[in-house]
């Protein structure tokens, strides 16, 4: 009932004087930003309140000689009926955008797990040490000035008193799951609204302040605008007025991400050196090269302090989700100033660095300078891929084939020193699920690829024989041009950190004629992570080991992260051991997360950043991600199941046990990329076993899922040629 009558006021309402002169619009406007995925779901709940103008109706009798607008004839006489507008009562308007707000809060909550306790700690990320306990967000309230923090409050307290008892006064279940399907009928949400987004508390849209902050940024920060009178400098450019943003335009720089990246925050290139070893001229030696990593410099166009910088600071990191996009900067910055976009001029900071024999940094070498640079290939990783193996990256790009084996020296080092590629050196692959919207078929299309996380490492850890045993009929092993762009970043990723290290003290002369050192004030990001405690865990360690030796590859890829330790963030160096480095510091993306362009900051001032002030949202982002990936995926399930009569069945591999009372197994779906919970029908499995699981149920929504025995060879296969995992 509610949808038609939403339906019927976005049709029927065309004029816009109506609309903004109308008091219940005038209240609701705003009040919903960021309670629906979609501006028009914001429009439709926003005009909802056209109805909240009532008329008062008058008769009055007058002669046909007077001019009427609308009559009806007696005897002579016309009778006239006018409608005037009443006042309409403010309180009862603003009483029914509160109800609406919090039945939108109560619907968010569709799916969600646990206890009450477990579910603040979800959206802990929207604490602020301005709110207080007993905040004042009773049913009755009203906040004249709505805002990002009201919406964020909102969210965090979760009030949905008075959309419960919406819910009973329309006779509906008193359910999250009534709200949501309340909300679907009127049209403010679709079946796929992402609720997870929603009561995560990432915006879901840039507001139009927000949008204009950003065209200003842009105009200012142009170096000069032509106007009358001459050129008008609108913004001077500190590293540029200091002598140290250096020219790199002749470097030959390419650009490698996937074909559909918009902000492209990374450039790689290769410097060859002279020959300074003392040679003589016609003997052949191997050239030195430089390895260069270029990376956007946002810092530029979002300075400390900026308005552009709260603008980003309010995400935290940018989102990608299977059906969109969500960035971080707005998309002129993100996708058009900032990103290196081809034969244009960009501004990066831009780090240097050679390598020894052994793949280690040759720390002498470390090159730190804000850049102008020109990126002459924008190339996909498919691309790549193709130029090496057809042996154009060896000859005419021969560039490429120097960063590959940059990369694969760089791999082995790290690999050496017991990084994660070498201790798991068959990791658990993920499905990648992307939903995009046909409108011919007036729904979405999804697609799934199954992707490892991060190059095996077997050419370089394990003998070839067990290699060759390794089974997955689903997952293709991470290509060179992707081993070359994540070995590039982690160089650039410690060698900043060990630049940070070589930074001299400071001195300073006393009255008295004593020198005094001070300390190292340009302080980094380090992530340290401290190596497994195997010792103490001897047991656990043999079973690791075990599961390895007898060939059993994913299960051990389960069985290790019992091992790995938390990360932290501190501005003390320290080793990171997933990485195999004695340093790390991460900033090779600075479009695209807060932590990385406050890292790039860093390298520039000196004055104390706190850099644990952006993880929330980055922690926050990550279920949010997951979450929707999820919803996809089962949603893919889902219409299998319904697409046919026949069991929907899937080759899986037990990971390991979970619950022994319960019988409860991991295991991992080839076909799907998932790792899902499993309870045994016929009691104990073995690591490594393979079975045939059929769906059983599947709620997308809900994120529900579960698996039965198929009933193809009671669920094990016949044959056991082929390996375990």
């Amino acid at each position: 009932m509610m949808g038609r009558h939403a339906a019927g006021i976005a049709n029927s309402r065309s004029d816009d004087d109506n609309v903004d002169n109308n008091i219940g619009y005038q209240l609701a406007q705003g009040r919903f930003v960021d309670l629906t995925t979609t501006i028009e779901g914001e429009h439709l709940l926003e005009r909802l309140f056209l109805l909240t103008t009532a008329t008062t109706t008058t008769t009055t009798t007058i002669n046909n000689d007077d001019s009427s607008i609308s009559s009806s004839q007696s005897d002579g006489e016309t009778v006239v009926t006018s409608s005037t507008p009443s006042q309409p009562n403010k309180r009862i308007i603003q009483y029914a955008i509160t109800t609406l707000q919090s039945l939108l809060i109560y619907g968010m909550q569709i799916g969600v797990k646990g206890s009450e306790e477990s579910q603040k700690k979800m959206v802990r990320h929207l604490f602020r040490r301005t709110d207080t306990d007993n905040h004042n967000n009773n049913n009755n309230s009203w906040i004249s000035h709505w805002d990002s923090e009201c919406i964020r409050r909102l969210k965090f307290y979760r009030d949905t008193t008075l959309g419960k008892q919406l819910l009973g006064q329309l006779i509906r279940k008193r359910t999250s799951k009534g709200a949501y399907e309340l909300l679907v009928e009127m049209g403010v949400w679709d079946r796929h609204t992402d609720v997870a987004l929603l009561r995560s508390g990432f915006p879901v849209r840039f507001t139009d302040d927000e949008l204009v902050i950003s065209m200003e940024a842009e105009k200012k920060m142009m170096k000069k605008e032509e106007e009358e009178g001459g050129d008008y400098e609108y913004y001077k450019d500190p590293d540029e007025i200091l002598g140290i943003r250096c020219d790199l335009r002749e470097q030959k720089i390419y650009t490698i991400d996937s074909a559909s990246t918009l902000d492209i925050d990374d450039g790689i290139a290769v410097e060859v050196l002279g020959d300074d070893s003392g040679h003589d001229d016609h003997e052949a030696t191997t050239p030195r090269h430089r390895y260069w990593i270029h990376i956007a410099d946002v810092d530029r166009w979002a300075p400390r302090g900026s308005k552009l910088l709260s603008v980003a600071e309010r995400r935290g990191t940018s989102l990608y989700l299977p059906t969109m996009t969500l960035c971080m900067f707005p998309p002129n910055m993100s996708s058009e100033v900032m990103s290196l976009h081809c034969w244009e001029d960009k501004y990066a900071l831009s780090l240097g660095v050679e390598l020894n024999e052994d793949g280690s940094i040759d720390e002498s070498s470390i090159i730190v300078t804000p850049s102008i640079i020109q990126v002459d290939y924008r190339l996909t990783y498919d691309q790549v891929d193709e130029m090496l193996d057809e042996g154009v990256g060896y000859l005419e790009e021969w560039q490429l084939g120097a960063l590959l084996a940059a990369a694969t020296k760089r791999r082995s080092h790290r690999v050496n020193r017991g990084s994660t590629e070498g201790m798991v050196p068959f990791p658990i692959p993920k499905g990648m699920v992307t939903a995009n919207y046909d409108s011919n078929l007036g729904d979405y299309e999804i697609s799934l690829k199954i992707e490892t996380t991060h190059n095996s490492g077997a050419n370089i850890t394990t003998e070839m024989e067990l290699c060759d045993a390794h089974y997955d009929p689903y997952c293709t092993p991470v290509s060179s041009s992707q081993l070359i762009v994540t070995e590039m970043m982690i160089l650039a990723g410690e060698a900043i950190g060990k630049w940070q290290m070589q930074q001299p003290t400071q001195e300073r002369e006393e009255v008295d004629g004593q020198v005094q050192l001070l300390p190292n004030v340009l302080k980094l990001p380090f992530r340290r992570q401290p190596a497994p405690d195997f010792k103490s865990r001897e047991k656990e360690k043999k079973q690791m080991d075990f599961l390895y030796n007898m060939g059993k590859r994913y299960p051990h890829a389960w069985y290790a992260r019992r091992f790995f330790n938390r990360v932290d963030v501190s501005e003390e160096p320290g080793p990171h051991f997933g990485m195999g480095l004695d340093c790390y510091v991460q900033w090779s993306s600075p479009i695209r997360r807060i932590t990385d362009l406050q890292s790039q900051e860093g390298t520039k001032e000196i004055d104390p950043i706190d850099y644990t002030s952006g993880l929330g949202m980055i922690f926050a982002g990550r279920p949010v991600q997951s979450s929707s990936s999820n919803y996809w995926l089962f949603e893919y399930i889902r219409r299998l199941v319904n697409n046919t009569d026949e069991e929907v069945m899937f080759e899986s591999v037990v990971l390991g046990c979970t619950n022994k009372d319960r019988f409860q197994y991991a295991v991992y779906i080839y076909e799907l990329g998932l790792e899902h919970r499993y309870l045994s029908e016929i009691g104990k499995l073995d690591e490594g076993k393979k079975l045939w699981l059929k769906v059983a149920s599947v709620n997308p929504k809900m994120e529900l899922l579960t698996f039965s025995l198929a009933s193809r060879s009671g669920g094990i296969p016949k044959s056991t040629s082929a390996p375990a995992a």
